[in-house]
């Protein structure tokens, strides 16, 4: 739990339904692979795409922060987001993670830029990691042995319109974190 004062947040896009059914469906190809039963997969409700983690903030980050998305996700445009392929992460060899990858990832990638500008005007500290776009599936408990294989298990070339960003706070809980949204900034209100 955060200190006091303070909240677990992040900025992300909410994806559509859409994109929620081809996730499950991807989910239930894997269902059947020998390491599948040592991941803890992201529950439906709470998949989207991080656009910026922020840990443990104060509200009055928080605000601020808002603030400035407001001012600089204005300037990115709406785009389509489109999923494709399965990857794992950081490698197939060591994976921790299994995600749906983004075609495309110029627009995404625009507006994470966008993003982090904001967090750093709002006072926060730069991210130094490379952003790599993913809808998280699930996380492995433990580490399987060995290499997994992806290969010929794909997600549906399901396409959705980002029309905002959003800041969620993150609760964690025993039986998965729980999200509530602290803001929601529209793109393209600064673009002619």
């Amino acid at each position: 739990m955060p200190p006091d004062g303070k909240l677990r947040a992040f900025v992300a896009i909410d994806v559509s339904p859409e994109i929620r059914d081809a996730l499950a469906a991807a989910r239930g190809e894997l269902a059947d692979l020998p390491w599948a039963g040592d991941v803890r997969w992201v529950r439906a409700e709470n998949q989207h795409l991080t656009l910026r983690f922020l840990g443990d903030v104060e509200r009055s980050f928080c605000v601020e922060l808002v603030r400035e998305l407001e001012r600089r996700v204005a300037e990115v445009p709406v785009f389509d987001l489109s999923l494709v392929g399965l990857v794992a992460f950081p490698s197939a060899r060591r994976p921790r993670v299994i995600a749906a990858g983004v075609e495309d990832d110029a627009p995404v990638t625009q507006l994470a830029r966008a993003v982090e500008a904001a967090v750093v005007a709002a006072g926060g500290e730069a991210e130094e990691r490379r952003f790599r776009p993913h809808i998280t599936l699930g996380r492995f408990r433990k580490p399987p042995r060995g290499k997994i294989d992806l290969a010929g298990r794909e997600v549906a070339p399901v396409t959705m319109s980002v029309c905002e960003a959003v800041l969620l706070r993150s609760e964690l809980d025993p039986n998965g974190a729980k999200y509530s949204t602290l803001g929601r900034v529209a793109l393209g209100t600064g673009v002619d």
